[in-house]
């Protein structure tokens, strides 16, 4: 990344930032010298420190755990914390589907990854440091303790879509994610691997949490944020600051501090500053409060791909209602399909529908005008079905489970519209424009095909709806090394970061690439930190 590319994101990433948060960064304990406040320096020694260590992890994710695991097969002394208790560490890698993008074509993958980024400007040496190290994923997972890595492909030479491996259709979601974008060239170079034959059951991450336990040299604490890092006056990183067992510990990094603690998508403030959407309920982790995001500008770092983010399911990423500080229960693109053929509708505030309903998004990501976009998203969104839909999403177990309590019913289109809040003149005429479309067969608002819609009849129902995330992209910018750099480009000392706290994905994500590069740059950064590397 060359300076001046750097510099070009210093308004961006670092002074609006600040301005908006200049309350909270004054009364920080620990910032950066070049944000206009003194770090907490180590350079009066280890006594400064409560405790020491070579090497910081901070997050437990398999992002965390890996950088954690060959931090320590180097040689160095870890400690690996988390902000989650017992039980709800891990961020996004519990709840993922465990699989990781693989390829035995780093040169077709680099092309496949580059246009992936559509008309962005990306750093050449991290695509090409990603492409190589997804070639190793089936070798890091074995490092972890899978006994047989399946590579997908093979699996699916000897198995056809339909075939059921310990309740999921393997072959089916291979067809369906490798690759993602077809169109895209070099899409042939992108395959898949799984620690077993399976995936959506958490074993890649109970691997990582196997590998961790089972290496002599890491300590973990979790219920334990880190607050802040610590930066000498040359800008290195020294160690952090951990809110550990009800007080703040110092603990020094001889060596180096790696940022593996995921996205912002459960932070509002960050949500509706980087993302433009008011809010928004996550799918994965409920602790993803974008500490990463935060320490790294304390310590003066660049920041990139902050507005890039994945939905995924039925609708562009929307899901049932949840109170904040919930998980929503998702509409997957697979499952729901069925059930958005006949008389559906999804309605804005003002009662109009705004795409189109039965569509199958990339990850959250649908097709405008040549490109795979995120989508615009409404505020408070409603499903309007009748009452056949409403019994065959019933009869497909994916209504959901307090249905009775949040469903709204009504004789009419007016009625309807008086009680969900939204203008009952605009969702009448929403209603009869589609039941002129089904009976035409000719969406001209969306083209939704002719053999999706059903005019509506009898009672109308509404269902409340919420705009849903898996992760964030953006954060602290990397290089190839998985350093942290400033906004010069240059790299800060002794700081590193790992999967989605700074992610790779600028434009379009392709399903599996998180995962990977939780493992790919988890092993760089545990590597390089354990090394010292500067």
């Amino acid at each position: 990344m060359s300076k001046m590319n750097g510099a070009q994101h210093q308004h961006v990433t670092r002074r609006s930032f600040v301005a908006g948060t200049g309350a909270a960064l004054a009364g920080a304990a620990v910032c950066a010298a070049s944000v206009g406040s003194a770090a907490h320096a180590s350079e009066a020694g280890s006594e400064s420190f409560d405790q020491t260590y070579d090497v910081i992890v901070i997050g437990y994710g398999t992002a965390g755990g890996t950088a954690a695991f060959y931090a320590a097969k180097s040689g160095a002394k870890v400690l690996l914390v988390d902000s989650a208790p017992k039980g709800e560490e891990g961020g996004n890698s519990r709840f993922c589907g465990q699989i990781a993008m693989y390829t035995e074509d780093i040169d077709g993958l680099k092309g496949y990854l580059t246009n992936l980024g559509w008309e962005m400007d990306q750093d050449a040496d991290v695509i090409d440091a990603y492409a190589r190290g997804l070639a190793t994923t089936p070798d890091i997972m074995r490092d972890l303790g899978a006994e047989e890595p399946c590579i997908w492909s093979e699996y699916a030479k000897t198995h056809q879509a339909g075939e059921q491996t310990a309740g999921m259709d393997i072959a089916a979601i291979y067809g369906w994610v490798c690759p993602e974008y077809p169109e895209l060239g070099h899409a042939d170079a992108v395959d898949c691997v799984t620690v077993h034959d399976n995936c959506f059951d958490g074993q890649l991450y109970a691997t990582v949490q196997g590998a961790v336990e089972g290496q002599s040299g890491i300590t973990v604490w979790l219920e334990s944020p880190a607050k802040h890092l610590v930066q000498a006056e040359d800008g290195t990183i020294t160690g952090a600051i951990i809110e550990h067992e009800g007080a703040d510990v110092r603990v020094g990094a001889n060596k180096g501090v790696v940022l593996a603690c995921g996205g912002f998508e459960c932070n509002r403030q960050m949500v509706q500053d980087y993302l433009g959407v008011p809010r928004v309920a996550p799918i994965g982790g409920l602790h993803n409060f974008g500490d990463g995001v935060r320490m790294g500008i304390e310590v003066g770092a660049d920041l990139w791909h902050m507005h890039n983010y994945e939905s995924l399911g039925m609708l562009g990423g929307n899901a049932y209602e949840v109170a904040d500080g919930e998980r929503c229960k998702l509409f997957m693109s697979s499952g729901f399909q069925p059930a958005t053929q006949g008389a559906i509708v999804v309605v804005a505030e003002d009662g109009s529908r705004y795409f189109r309903e039965d569509y199958i998004d990339r990850h959250g990501h649908v097709y405008s005008h040549g490109t795979w976009k995120i989508p615009n998203q409404s505020y408070r969104p409603f499903m309007v079905i009748d009452e056949q839909q409403k019994s065959y999403i019933e009869e497909l177990k994916l209504m959901p489970d307090n249905e009775a309590d949040i469903i709204v019913s009504a004789d009419t289109a007016e009625e309807l519209g008086e009680k969900i809040g939204v203008d009952p003149d605009i969702l009448a005429r929403t209603i009869e424009r589609f039941n002129g479309y089904a009976q035409t067969g000719e969406d001209i608002e969306f083209d939704r095909p002719a053999e999706s819609m059903r005019a509506f009849e009898g009672t109308l129902y509404a269902l409340p709806l919420q705009p849903a995330m898996l992760n964030t992209q953006g954060g602290p910018r990397r290089n190839a090394k998985a350093q942290v750099v400033d906004t010069e480009g240059e790299p800060i000392p002794h700081l590193f970061s790992a999967g989605e706290c700074g992610g790779v994905n600028a434009y379009y994500y392709q399903g599996t690439g998180n995962i990977g590069e939780c493992l790919v740059f988890g092993k760089i950064a545990g590597t390089n930190a354990a090394q010292g590397v500067e």
